[in-house]
């Protein structure tokens, strides 16, 4: 599991091809999970969203799949990951699902908070 980040870019590497299961939430603030045994991949980095317009693309189609209008400024996004260990390579959807969370920060530090191993 990889996550890159550029200027107004974070690139999230998912497990499965083909449809991805995902949900998208703006807060205000911070959530106040901190139990992450349900996620087998927890990761956070800072974002600026300098258009205010978020999407969520898919590759290498680049074909929006989630869009937000926020307002412009630096974000902190925390990705959660789960359902990623039974993943058949040769299926079109896989089992895999993303929680992508953003609210305001100025923190860019790229962290992360539970890391996923392969068995």
């Amino acid at each position: 599991m990889a996550t890159a980040k550029d200027k107004d870019i974070v690139g999230i590497s998912i497990e499965s091809f083909g449809h991805v299961k995902a949900e998208l939430n703006v807060l205000d603030a911070a959530s106040g999970e901190k139990d992450f045994k349900k996620y087998d991949h927890v990761v956070e980095a800072g974002v600026r969203i300098s258009s205010g317009i978020l999407e969520v693309l898919d590759f290498p189609d680049h074909k929006i799949q989630l869009k937000a209008i926020v307002t412009p400024g630096y974000y902190r996004v925390r990705i959660y990951s789960y359902d990623l260990k039974n993943i058949n390579s040769e299926a079109d959807e896989g089992t895999d699902h993303y929680k992508i969370e953003l609210w305001p920060s100025s923190n860019f530090e790229r962290k992360v908070l539970k890391q996923f191993v392969k068995d």
